[in-house]
């Protein structure tokens, strides 16, 4: 009987340890930067460090220019709106993997501010919001700056505009749009502020669609730009072992298998043999 008991225990535990998901952490920075593994990353049992060519730009209103190669993002309440990206997302991240479902865990967006915060020169707006964008303007290949993309143009080369003619709250969502105080952002000595995004990201893969993120400044002061270094920076104007923005995501997949029904049945055998025995434990 002790035999049998240990057997059914031993099967529950193993189907048990079957259905046990172990998190992992991709950390995503511009390319060629050895900067990254100081930063506070979310955590789990193996860290992906891996440098890709950051998406980012920036739209001005009234201004066609491209900004893709920009070193800086520009953000205000009223003209400019910042854009962050990775196109190839699901590529370096799956939604799915042997079969099984990507489940965020955590998703951290780190980026450093441009504004000297004691300069009487640029000054800073009170806060910034990110917010998922519901718009396609990614439509170029990974990495390849997004140089097709202005006010009035989400894919310029196909003559797409924008929702309202010109980049804007239609162009985005929202729901679980982050706001944070710029004061968070440390200015100048290129120190990461970590920006949980947990929710976005968790909406991009269960939506399914990668458009990227908008990153709009508050209303006070009105005539304020939030200013962001871009991944070009890094090299560029930082030195070549910083890194910009950057992108730490803590993930594992999980079955979305129905159980057979030999496993149920052995759980059910194993719950069995277990209440059994502790029954007759109980009356000796």
């Amino acid at each position: 009987m002790k035999k049998s008991v240990s057997v059914s225990l031993a099967v529950v535990l193993a189907v048990l340890v079957s259905q046990v998901a172990f998190a992992d952490s991709i950390y995503l920075r511009p390319g060629g930067n050895s900067g990254g593994g100081a930063y506070g990353l979310s955590g789990g049992s193996g860290i992906i460090y891996t440098d890709v060519t950051i998406d980012d730009t920036r739209t001005v209103n009234g201004d066609p220019t491209l900004y893709g190669i920009a070193t800086e993002m520009r953000c205000n309440a009223s003209t400019e709106v910042a854009l962050i990206g990775w196109a190839d997302l699901f590529t370096l991240l799956p939604t799915t993997n042997a079969g099984n479902s990507i489940v965020i865990d955590c998703a951290t967006l780190h980026l450093i501010s441009k504004i000297n915060l004691a300069s009487t020169v640029y000054k800073s707006p009170d806060t910034m919001t990110i917010s998922r964008m519901t718009t396609q303007w990614l439509t170029l290949a990974a990495g390849s700056n997004q140089n097709n993309v202005n006010y009035a143009m989400s894919n310029i080369a196909s003559n797409v505009t924008w929702s309202a003619g010109s980049i804007g709250a239609g162009d985005w969502t929202t729901t679980d749009a982050v706001t944070f105080p710029v004061g968070s952002l440390v200015a100048y000595d290129y120190s990461f502020a970590p920006i949980n995004i947990t929710a976005l990201m968790q909406d991009v893969y269960n939506s399914g669609v990668n458009a990227g993120f908008s990153i709009v400044a508050s209303a006070t002061p009105a005539t304020e730009d939030g200013r962001i270094w871009a991944s070009e920076a890094a090299g560029n104007e930082m030195s070549a072992n910083q890194t910009s923005e950057a992108l730490d995501i803590t993930y594992h997949y999980a079955s979305t298998a129905t159980p057979e029904p030999a496993t149920l049945l052995l759980l059910g055998s194993g719950a069995l043999g277990v209440m059994g025995f502790i029954r007759r434990r109980k009356m000796n």
